[in-house]
């Protein structure tokens, strides 16, 4: 077990096969509010609509009637938040912040093109594929493409997306036409917080902000 909450835990799981490990998140169902739940399903119907590198991957999920839990196996990402990272103190490098940034904006514009908008883009939803050296955070060593032999080239260092549960759909050629209040307040663009007093429905651009 390598997480638990209110309603479940995470574990993580090896295949024997190939020795890949995975995560497996135990989500109990009983007694939560109906429309937490449907996030839940919103969430997985979504990612199974998703295939792309810097997303993170659902492989299989499961809903156990009997024990009223989800079952969802996926991709582990061992390197913590992009927010755990600045608050550990350490502070990316330049070409560490372009390299991550570069990856967001790709996942972001496949998102865009089959008309998907995240709505809750934030730190803690980039997720690295291994934890960051302090040495690498500051550009002292080079940690994402070969270098003269003065220094060890170490394994890159990426990221993903994670949580589609605010996630909402509208039509890429059409009009904005998202109406709904979703996202983080710190982080949510003012089209966002303007649609709670009535304003004009917003589109792919709060993703950007």
């Amino acid at each position: 077990q390598i997480g638990a909450g209110s309603f479940g835990r995470v574990n993580l799981l090896r295949d024997r096969r190939t020795g890949v490990e995975r995560v497996c998140k135990s989500i109990k169902i009983k007694g939560m509010r109906e429309e937490v739940l449907a996030q839940m399903k919103k969430e997985i119907i979504t990612l199974q609509e998703l295939d792309h590198p810097r997303i993170v991957r659902l492989f299989e999920y499961a809903e156990d009637l009997q024990r009223a839990a989800l079952y969802l196996i996926m991709e582990y990402m061992p390197g913590g938040s992009c927010d755990e990272l600045l608050r550990d103190g350490r502070r990316p490098c330049e070409d560490l912040v372009a390299r991550l940034l570069q990856q967001v904006l790709s996942a972001t514009a496949y998102c865009h093109a089959r008309g998907i908008v995240h709505c809750d883009m934030k730190l803690e939803n980039i997720i690295l594929t291994r934890q960051v050296t302090e040495r690498e955070a500051s550009g002292d060593r080079p940690f994402w493409r070969c270098c003269c032999c003065r220094h060890h080239c170490a394994e890159p260092v990426d990221c993903k997306v994670i949580d589609f549960g605010l996630a909402a759909h509208f039509v890429p050629s059409g009009p904005d036409s998202i109406v709904q209040f979703a996202g983080t307040p710190a982080f949510v663009a003012p089209e966002v917080i303007r649609v709670m007093s009535g304003g004009r429905a917003f589109g792919p651009k709060a993703d950007i902000w």
